[in-house]
């Protein structure tokens, strides 16, 4: 399906609707809300920089895999604020996190807790510096004022390896010595395949 909002096409994927469905199906529909209105204020904090910044955005994709946005050239615009843009997703899950924490606390209101525990998990999660997330792509940025392209992307896969690896280990233990949990095994395992396989520019 697909929108255009001002001159911006937005479009659903149907890869998209079905993992949406079978979560709805799966896990308590609230919950499911939350992760859903977290995910979607994650892309708004990019796309709020990238129009600050005066990009024109083109495009927005949803996926069953996540969000990809594609705007005129960024060619344009510095590597700092390429990485405001690319830290602006989790700054918005962070701001959006402490209110409701601070909500519980006086309320005492669980919906309050899960909304921002979610939020906290999409802004540590995407913290990870790997070269498909946000912290990943903030760090080529910061390295490319110091080094060349093909430095920086050597040290970026270095580094994402490392990391990749060790949240395999860490997946491994946590099935062995605590519980099997499918959806860290997924997330795992698609990280992993995407950043063995992944071209590097």
């Amino acid at each position: 399906m697909t929108v255009n909002i001002r001159g911006t096409e937005v479009r659903l994927s149907f890869s998209f609707v079905f993992v949406l469905t079978l979560m709805m199906a799966l896990c308590q529909e609230s919950i499911v809300l939350m992760c859903v209105c977290a995910s979607v204020m994650h892309e708004l904090g990019h796309l709020l920089f990238m129009k600050l910044f005066a990009e024109r955005i083109i495009s927005i994709d949803f996926g069953a895999f996540g969000v990809r946005i594609e705007r005129r050239s960024k060619a344009n615009l510095s590597y700092k604020k390429e990485c405001i843009i690319a830290l602006g997703g989790i700054i918005v899950n962070l701001v959006l996190a402490f209110p409701a924490i601070m909500y519980y606390y006086f309320m005492k209101s669980q919906t309050a807790l899960m909304f921002s525990l979610i939020n906290l998990f999409i802004a540590l999660f995407n913290c990870i510096p790997l070269n498909i997330l946000d912290m990943g792509r903030a760090l080529r940025c910061l390295l490319m004022l110091k080094y060349d392209e093909a430095r920086t992307d050597k040290k970026l896969r270095v580094l994402s390896l490392i990391c990749v690896n060790a949240l395999a280990a860490v997946c491994v233990l946590y099935s062995a010595f605590i519980c099997v949990n499918p959806s860290l095994i997924a997330v795992t395992l698609y990280l992993y395949v995407i950043t063995l396989f992944e071209k590097w520019s």
